[in-house]
């Protein structure tokens, strides 16, 4: 707020007090503004808090005497905390369901969307934020104001209750029937689930973890205090609180000195409002005087700085109370030495400030890394230092780092469709770099909606994100200076290539070297050949990875666009011999401007330089474009891209939303026809399979028959057989003898041939059964094809 005057703090018996302003009313009684949310900074030199009206305070602990100013309207807050990774930002948990970061030097600020429902809570772990709401837990990227990962819940019965980050990596969320769900950061695909229903605890309140992240501490509303072991999740000590000290609400872990972050001291605040605190390793209270009592009693709301030093607790009647710790709970003993230096010492020394450090190392970079200094290390050495490459790129580009603008972007609905159809031809392998590219693919098509028609984009996307693959906001607004700045005039003939541009490079080599293009016009190789490959990719497909660097670090720091251009008519001429003596088919040239040569980037940068130099200005780049770099701002949003270079009946908003809705359309009908392919492919699939399966039965039958035939020939040819042994000269002779024993043959015979009658029928009824058999094999192939 402009103009506010910094305030002393009330002071009161062993601390400080916040007194709540009033606001006159529409009759003689007043309304009370009650502070609501409370949060200290990492380095416990300041404290921020938030009243009912939603308006935020800033109170300086740095200095001798704690003093306060208002901060203006900061938003009815949730929740309230210091920004770990940037130590003037506060996020600020809103009514509205959105996050606020909230800048307290520029006052500006930017919101995070992502949750349904109110979200009450937030922890951090290294650059990241845990925030909790009755129904999802979300895990941001404080760099890049991303969202990282969610957690959501989809049953009605089960709430969130709390969600917690251990030091060590661990997310906890504690649900509303008494089970905690535990994974290891980046390992969300294993999971540990800990019912406390089986320790003996019921109705759950809260959690917490030690400073060393080897224990965790929680607290059931009836009397009890579970400390587990985070490496194994069994109990290490449950203890069994007084009677008289029921309904626990909050624990807060109280560090102390040497205490190596397992913190043994924890503050409980019960439903009587008042705050105890329990020593773990004794199982008991620590005493405090009456007079801390009387002045921490009708505590609703209790938050301890990041080292124990001071306890801030927000009253029932909405007033703040600091205290410094050692008030509240002394020392037993305090050495001669400590009260000799402290007797010496006449000033606080205020500690220092890591993000005052992270700041004079940036301003002392940009006095560093001027312009003409880093142009004679690129004329001496010919490249920078691959290590400080990001560094000096972001330097030369003057890149702000727009968390704000970036964050109103990446937060947008993301258009999955469009980045799907844009990244399908483009795979990764690498799963980091291929999220970055998604998420950059996201950003630009929310910044300019038209760029999702380019399918060329993540070729010419990606050779900058590598470079700056460790902060996604620094790629993207690279990015975005090679829009603006190198991809002039790309898209007035959309969705041709830029004819425009590509007649430039045309009269250059015409130029330059004339006998090449007759040779590429013979052989009907046009500059939609020669160069537009070159221009989708920054030549990043034809040059090696370091090699494609070093030419960018001349093309940033020599700011000149045409350069591009000469870089492009300079690697035909360097194809020269290649293209007149080995390529015949354009197949051959396409190959040629789509894979890695050989050609050294040293030359490429002589021919173009001298093309630069020796173009007339008739047909030089520079009098169709701007020829120098143009520079994001560094507040606001980011500029839009440059409209009126597409044609206008794209850039007109109703052919936009018409065309939005034929691509629907499209999009509709090729699901149905899909549908409609897949329909008739199953049934030919079902046809052709009926088709075999007659087909196999008829073969199948088929050799029964024959196996039949052949049975009924062996038969007849053994009788036939049997019948010429048998002597003629025996038979008669049986015959004279005894017509009584022919009678008894004819009857034997009678016998035999139905003895042979019923194997036949056997054998007919074993074939029947293989038959049957093969027949039920061939069914089950045909319903598993």
């Amino acid at each position: 707020m402009q103009g506010e005057q910094w305030k002393k703090l009330e002071k009161v018996f062993g601390g400080y007090k916040l007194i709540a302003a009033f606001k006159p009313g529409f009759s003689t009684c007043r309304t009370r503004t009650r502070l609501t949310q409370v949060a200290f900074d990492l380095a416990e030199e300041r404290l921020v808090t938030v009243d009912s009206k939603g308006n935020g305070y800033i109170v300086e602990l740095s200095n001798e005497y704690p003093v306060y100013k208002k901060l203006g309207p900061v938003g009815l807050s949730s929740f309230i905390a210091f920004n770990p990774f940037q130590n003037d930002e506060i996020l600020v948990g809103l009514s509205s369901t959105d996050i606020k970061v909230f800048n307290l030097k520029k006052k500006s600020s930017f919101l995070l969307s992502g949750h349904i429902s109110v979200p009450n809570e937030i922890s951090f772990y290294k650059n990241y934020a845990l925030t909790t709401s009755s129904k999802e837990a979300i895990i941001w990227d404080l760099k890049s104001c991303l969202k990282m990962h969610q957690l959501k819940l989809h049953s009605t019965n089960i709430s969130l209750k709390r969600s917690a980050v251990s030091t060590l990596g661990q997310v906890a969320v504690l649900y509303s029937n008494d089970i905690i769900q535990i994974w290891k950061f980046k390992k969300f695909d294993s999971d540990t689930r800990v019912d406390m229903k089986s320790f003996g605890l019921h109705n759950v309140k809260d959690f917490n973890f030690t400073k060393d992240g080897k224990t965790m501490i929680l607290s059931a509303f009836w009397n009890k205090i579970l400390v587990l072991s985070t490496s194994t999740w069994k109990p290490i000590k449950i203890i069994q609180l007084p009677e008289n000290l029921i309904g626990v609400k909050r624990i807060a872990i109280l560090p102390t000195p040497l205490d190596g972050g397992s913190n043994h001291i924890i503050a409980i605040l019960s439903s009587h409002m008042i705050p105890h605190f329990l020593d773990l390793n004794t199982s008991c209270f620590i005493d405090i005087s009456i007079k801390e009592v009387q002045l921490l009693s009708g505590i609703k709301k209790l938050c301890i700085s990041m080292s124990g030093l001071y306890i801030a607790c927000i009253e029932n009647n909405g007033d703040l109370i600091l205290i410094k710790t050692e008030k509240l709970l002394p020392t037993k003993s305090v050495s001669k030495e400590y009260v000799q230096l402290k007797k010496i010492g006449k000033r606080k020394l205020k500690p220092h400030c890591t993000e005052d450090h992270l700041r004079g190392i940036q301003q002392s970079i940009k006095k560093e890394l001027k312009l003409q200094r880093l142009l004679s290390i690129l004329n001496e050495f010919g490249e920078y230092p691959k290590k400080h490459r990001s560094i000096i790129w972001t330097t030369v580009l003057q890149l702000p780092a727009n968390r704000s603008a970036y964050a109103a972007l990446a937060n947008e609905n993301p258009r999955e469709h469009i980045r799907k159809d844009m990244l399908k031809d483009y795979p990764l392998s690498e799963q980091s770099k291929a999220k970055l590219l998604n998420i950059t693919i996201d950003c630009l098509v929310n910044w300019c909606p038209l760029l999702g028609q380019n399918l060329f984009l993540p070729r010419l996307v990606f050779p900058f994100l590598v470079v700056f693959q460790q902060n996604p906001i620094l790629a993207f607004e690279a990015v975005l200076c090679v829009l603006c700045n190198y991809c002039q005039k790309w898209f007035e003939y959309y969705p041709l290539p830029p004819l425009n541009v590509l007649g430039i490079v045309e009269n250059i080599l015409l130029e330059a070297d004339p006998a090449l293009l007759n040779v590429l016009c013979e052989k009907g190789i046009t500059s939609t050949e020669y160069a537009w490959p070159l221009l989708q990719t920054t030549l990043s497909e034809v040059l090696s990875g370091d090699e494609w660097m070093i030419l960018w670090d001349h093309l940033w720091s020599y700011g000149r666009i045409s350069l591009l251009l000469m870089c492009v008519v300079a690697y035909n001429i360097c194809c020269r011999e290649i293209i007149i003596s080995i390529l015949k088919t354009p197949e051959d040239f396409k190959k040629l401007y789509t894979t890695q040569g050989h050609i050294s980037v040293k030359n490429l940068l002589e021919i173009a330089k001298r093309l630069d130099h020796q173009t007339p200005f008739r047909i030089h780049p520079s009098r169709y474009f701007r020829n120098k770099l143009c520079f994001l701002p560094t507040e606001g949003p980011y500029p839009p891209f440059l409209m009126q270079e597409y044609p206008k009946f794209l850039t007109d908003e109703t052919r936009i939303a018409k065309f939005e809705r034929l691509k629907e359309q499209n999009q509709v009908l090729k699901k149905h026809q899909q549908h409609i392919l897949k329909e008739s492919e199953e049934k030919r699939i079902h046809v052709e399979a009926e088709n075999l399966r007659k087909q196999i039965h008829e073969a199948r039958l088929n050799e029964l028959r024959k196996c039949y035939d052949e049975k009924i020939r062996n038969e007849e040819w053994q009788l036939e057989t049997a019948w010429n042994i048998v002597d003629k000269n025996s038979m008669s002779r049986y015959e004279c003898t005894c017509k009584e024993s022919l009678n008894a043959a004819k009857v034997n015979d009678k016998t035999d041939s139905e003895k042979s009658d019923a194997w036949n029928r056997r054998k007919c009824e074993e074939l029947q059964d293989e038959v049957e058999k093969l027949e039920h094999e061939v069914h089950t192939l045909l319903e598993t094809v």
